[in-house]
């Protein structure tokens, strides 16, 4: 899993957005979304332009003031500074959404993780033997 985050926002110790990506060619394609959606009205705009290679969506992040940085998933590290000093503040559970909420204890940062919750079958099924 990545995440990219403003790299302002990292500076300012302020995260306010961020967008997590499943992998590597999720990185790729947001770059060559972005770049065709917000850049069209330049004189240099590229109508061909395409990322192809992670390296090249990580330096494309970089020069347009983000940061990609690789999750590892469920060890709670924090996405401002990659600390696993980090503290649960609680959850919350909304329609078919849990939020949980921490704290890192190295650099202040607060930040939700969102799951949807998805039924996934039964488990664990028997019957009564009092019928």
């Amino acid at each position: 899993m990545f995440i990219k985050i403003d790299a302002d926002w990292v500076k300012n110790n302020y995260i306010d957005d961020y967008t997590n990506y499943k992998n590597k060619e999720e990185v790729i394609a947001d770059a060559t979304r972005f770049y065709h959606e917000h850049f069209q009205q330049e004189d240099d705009y590229d109508k061909d332009f395409e990322v192809t290679t992670f390296e090249q969506a990580k330096k494309f992040w970089e020069c347009n003031g983000y940061e990609v940085k690789e999750r590892k998933g469920r060890e709670y590290i924090c996405p401002v500074c990659d600390s696993k000093n980090t503290d649960s503040s609680g959850s919350e559970i909304e329609g078919g959404y849990i939020t949980y909420h921490y704290y890192c204890k190295d650099c202040g940062a607060t930040y939700d993780e969102d799951f949807e919750l998805v039924f996934s079958g039964f488990d664990n099924v028997s019957l009564s033997s009092n019928t």
